[in-house]
């Protein structure tokens, strides 16, 4: 049996041998229909053009310092965090500077990361990265 994967993404298992003798009697091959390469091992998933290890889980969190190395090793200096943080209204001022001064973690889904993320020029998938990379960090 081959993989194919056909002009709507579906991906089917179908007998190479039918479709050599389909083939070898005259007939077009079905248009759309592409053979998969093998796949690596069943871990791997078809992402529409090649077979591709799904990416890792996002970490819900990370240590201060993780997100601060990261930070640092991305090019993004801590007085420009401070100056994020500086430029929030009050209360969330107070609040922000409380989470980056003593939190004991830094969580993927706290509104401050995506919006300190955004002003950064990072997309959502970017954040998402930033996060595998910094549990990296030891």
């Amino acid at each position: 049996m081959s993989r194919y994967v056909d002009a709507t993404g579906n991906v089917r298992e179908i007998d190479a041998a039918l479709v050599a003798a389909w083939i070898a009697a005259g007939n077009p091959k079905a248009v759309g229909l592409v053979e998969l390469p093998a796949r690596p091992s069943e871990a791997h998933e078809w992402n529409g053009t090649a077979w591709a290890l799904p990416p890792e889980p996002v970490p819900a969190s990370v240590s201060p310092y993780q997100f601060r190395v990261w930070l640092i090793r991305a090019g993004v200096s801590l007085a420009q965090v401070d100056a994020m943080i500086d430029a929030l209204p009050q209360p969330a001022r107070d609040e922000a500077r409380v989470a980056w001064e003593y939190g004991l973690e830094v969580r993927r889904d706290h509104p401050l990361i995506g919006q300190f993320g955004a002003a950064l020029g990072m997309s959502e998938a970017a954040i998402d990265a930033a996060f595998r990379e910094a549990a990296g960090i030891q």
